[in-house]
């Protein structure tokens, strides 16, 4: 994108040129900018018009939604065609239109466990909640079995994250908090790949020896055949995919 565009780009309405009208244009440019291999014109592509966005009012963005919509349909065309890395470049422009969307969530983890307390009353435990979490899992990976992109996969991740707020909550812990402190674990492990898209990651000495102490016994319900293990509850213990009692 020559530079002269850019400085247009960036600018505040001129020429009776909306807002809007300049957004649009600049998907244009960056749509080219991706069909001939020039990424400094396409990184200063989406620096103008996450500017252009900032600049504009909720009225303008809602003028353009439709349009803009179909724009981002065309830069995702091209970002599949694309020869160099075009994938991930495709998940990039998808963060990039949801940042331009992002809003404060109507539910927050505060919110979802008042509405729990209120409509089923305590849980009991974290064990049983954890137990019912653990259901829900399951009908997840029955979906995703049958369907790697079951229209309800979405719906069961929600009903699954509910839930562990829930107990987040009876924690004391904040769940974004925590997610952010393991993922800074986690970027900061060394990581072992199994070559299906996933990994483990790589344990010291002290880590290895600290497993193996507390590792359990092998355990497998008897009623419903789950690995996943039990809870205790009263003195008794329960299996936590099925809640049958465990002899």
């Amino acid at each position: 994108m020559p530079q002269s565009d850019l400085d247009e780009f960036t600018g505040r309405t001129t020429d009776g040129v909306s807002r809007g009208a300049r957004f649009l244009s600049t998907l244009d440019a960056i749509k080219h900018a991706i069909k001939s291999g020039d990424r400094d014109r396409e990184r200063s592509g989406f620096e103008s018009a996450r500017l252009i966005w900032s600049e504009m009012a909720e009225k303008e963005r809602l003028e353009i939604d439709h349009l803009m919509n179909a724009k981002f349909a065309e830069l995702s065309e091209a970002y599949r065609r694309a020869a160099d890395d075009g994938f991930r470049k495709l998940v990039a422009l998808e963060h990039f239109r949801g940042s331009l969307a992002k809003k404060a969530p109507t539910e927050t983890q505060a919110t979802i466990s008042a509405w729990a307390e209120e409509t089923f009353g305590p849980s009991g435990s974290n064990a049983r909640a954890i137990a019912r979490a653990n259901r829900e899992m399951a009908e997840l990976l029955e979906h995703v079995t049958a369907d790697d992109r079951h229209p309800e996969a979405a719906e069961e991740i929600a009903d699954i994250v509910i839930v562990l707020s829930r107990v987040m909550t009876r924690l004391g812990v904040d769940l974004q908090a925590e997610i952010d402190r393991k993922m800074a674990k986690n970027r900061a492990r060394k990581w072992k790949l199994d070559g299906t898209g996933h990994g483990y990651h790589v344990k010291d000495d002290e880590e290895t020896a600290k497993s193996r102490e507390a590792s359990p016994a092998p355990f497998r319900c008897r009623s419903c055949g789950n690995e996943a293990g039990t809870h205790r509850e009263g003195g008794r213990e329960f299996c936590v995919t099925c809640g049958q009692e465990v002899p």
